[in-house]
């Protein structure tokens, strides 16, 4: 079990599938995962079939209007999802980061994968609210 503002993280969730639906061409898929991580965490990962992201850009993504150049113009948003949800996944004392699938896989797109604390009393003592 983990300890969490649902409405937030289904925010969170729910903004990093509409990026991956954006970014992935018809008929590619998307897959969404999640696992329990040794050190007390939970993570979430959500793959797309896009692009990727420029390496460059895999830190400032999660700043405010910023929109990756490999992206087509006119994906539409306000470019502030990211910040929202590094935001939201801080506030829970979780991590947030983009990387690209592997070369060796031989598909490419945008990984996005955050942590959760799955303890309860790492929840509270954080004041998580």
């Amino acid at each position: 079990m983990a300890y969490f503002d649902n409405k937030r993280i289904a925010q969170v969730i729910s903004n990093l599938i509409n990026n991956a639906i954006r970014h992935t061409p018809y008929g590619q898929k998307i897959v969404i995962s999640s696992a329990k991580v040794d050190d007390g965490f939970i993570r979430f990962t959500i793959q797309d079939s896009g692009q990727g992201i420029a390496e460059q850009e895999l830190e400032s993504i999660f700043e405010q209007f910023i929109q990756g150049h490999s992206q087509a113009v006119n994906t539409g948003g306000t470019c502030l999802g990211l910040a929202i949800c590094k935001e939201i996944i801080q506030a829970h004392k979780g991590r947030i980061w983009a990387e690209n699938w592997s070369a060796k896989q031989k598909i490419q797109g945008a990984v996005f994968r955050f942590t959760l604390p799955i303890s309860e009393l790492n929840w509270k003592e954080n004041n998580i609210t």
